[in-house]
């Protein structure tokens, strides 16, 4: 649909909470101190905790302070049933029915404690509405775009030089 990727985007196939990131890395020509912008869409609220942390734990220890991270997390109020939102427990329900149900979750609130824990900046929180304003609309695409999760953009903390 885009055309070609450039060469050096690379998608890494990876089962989060089986394998860790940094093994499967090593498989690919990706090189570590380097500025980079990871992708990681849809994928925070199938694995446990400790593999989004494992994951955060290796993008901030392999490219370089004020390299990006830009991934997708559901509200932990929509999980735990302490947040309604229109169409959540149909949606819960069906997850859970197909074998994909929703484990992990962040508090939209405290996400920028969250990020900084694990030596990250926050930089933006988008959430539905206006990811669909900003991203979908100028393009003219219509997608339907869950209210309760939520995109945030991070960057890899300022670290002294040789520090890891």
């Amino acid at each position: 649909m885009f055309g070609n990727l450039p060469p050096h985007v690379k998608f890494v196939p990876i089962d989060f909470d089986r394998q860790k990131l940094d093994e499967e890395m090593t498989m690919t020509d990706f090189r570590t101190g380097i500025k980079t912008f990871f992708i990681w869409e849809g994928v925070t609220q199938y694995i446990t905790a400790e593999a989004v942390d494992s994951t955060l734990h290796y993008v901030s220890q392999a490219a370089v302070s004020k390299s990006e991270i830009v991934f997708t997390y559901i509200n932990r109020g929509v999980i735990d049933g302490s947040v309604c939102l229109e169409g959540s427990q149909r949606l819960i329900s069906n997850l859970k029915r197909q074998g994909e149900p929703w484990i992990f979750g962040i508090d939209p609130t405290k996400i920028a404690q969250f990020l900084a824990s694990r030596d990250f900046t926050f930089v933006e929180q988008v959430g539905a509405s206006e990811y669909q304003n900003r991203y979908l609309n100028p393009l003219g695409r219509q997608m339907n775009v869950f209210e309760g999760e939520l995109t945030v953009l991070a960057q890899i903390k300022e670290r002294l030089q040789g520090s890891t």
